[in-house]
C-alpha cells in the first residue's frame, strides 16, 4: 500500500517536471507510461526487499 501511496507520489512530482504528461496522446503511448511508471513501482519494491534481506530484518 505504501508503494502505491509513493508511486502515486512520483507521478504528481513528474508529471511537474515533464509537461507533455499533461497532453492527451494515444493508447500506446498512455500503455507505455503505466508499464514505465509500474517498472518504477517494481524496481522501489524490490530494492526494499533487497535492504530488508540485506538488514537481517532489523527494524
Amino acid at each position: 500500500m505504501l508503494a502505491l501511496a509513493a508511486s502515486g507520489m512520483i507521478y504528481v512530482a513528474v508529471a511537474d517536471l515533464i509537461p507533455g504528461l499533461h497532453k492527451r496522446v494515444g493508447l500506446r503511448h498512455t500503455a507505455q507510461q503505466t508499464l514505465l511508471i509500474g517498472l518504477g513501482v517494481l524496481t522501489v519494491w524490490g530494492a526494499g526487499g533487497l535492504a530488508e534481506g540485506w538488514m537481517g530484518g532489523r527494524h
